[in-house]
C-alpha cells in the first residue's frame, strides 16, 4: 500500500481515486481538492503519485532544448534525477535574481509579485487560482504579505532601486 492509502497491484498508472489523499498536502481528499480544480494525479504500479500536466508546444520545444544543453554540458543524456531546467545553478542564484529584477522591472511587474515569484518559485497570475493546488496558492499569498510586512519594518529593500 502507498503512503497515501492507495493499493497498488499492477505496473499501470491509473488515476488517483477520489478518497485518497491529497498530494497537494492539504490533508483533504483529492475528490474534494484538486479533483475540483482538474488537477489529475497518476499513481504508478510501484505507488508513487505524480501530476499529469498538458504541456503546450512550446513548452515540448524549450524542455527538447534543455535537454540537448545538458547534454551539450555534462556530456551525456539526463537522467531521473537530474533538474531539467539546470541553468540558475550554472549562473548562480544571485544572477538569476538580477535578470528577474531586470525583467521584471521591463515590464512592469510589481516589486510585491517579484518577491513573492523570487521566494516562492511560482509565477501567480489571474487564472492561477483555478489551476493551483491551495496549498501552493497559499504559499504564494504568504509570500506577498511577507512582503508588505518587511515593507512597513523597512527591512526589504527595494528591488528596483538599484542602478
Amino acid at each position: 500500500m502507498a503512503s497515501n492509502g492507495v493499493k497498488v497491484k499492477s505496473n499501470k498508472e491509473k488515476l488517483l481515486p477520489k478518497t485518497a489523499i491529497c498530494p497537494c498536502g492539504s490533508g483533504r481528499q483529492y475528490g474534494g481538492c484538486c479533483r475540483k480544480k482538474n488537477i489529475e494525479y497518476l499513481v504508478s504500479g510501484k505507488g508513487e503519485v505524480s501530476r499529469r500536466m498538458p504541456l503546450s508546444d512550446e513548452l515540448v520545444e524549450m524542455l527538447e532544448k534543455h535537454q540537448q544543453d545538458f547534454a551539450e554540458i555534462f556530456g551525456r543524456k539526463t537522467g531521473k534525477q537530474d533538474l531539467v531546467l539546470f541553468d540558475q545553478f550554472l549562473t548562480g542564484f544571485d544572477e538569476t535574481d538580477e535578470i528577474i529584477e531586470k525583467i521584471s522591472k521591463q515590464v512592469g511587474v510589481r516589486e510585491h509579485v517579484a518577491f513573492a515569484t523570487r521566494r516562492t518559485g511560482f509565477m501567480v497570475g489571474k487564472h492561477s487560482k483555478k489551476i493551483m493546488p491551495d496549498v501552493d496558492y497559499q504559499e504564494w499569498e504568504d509570500a506577498i504579505d511577507e512582503y508588505f510586512e518587511q515593507k512597513n519594518w523597512g527591512t526589504i529593500p527595494s528591488m528596483f532601486s538599484r542602478t
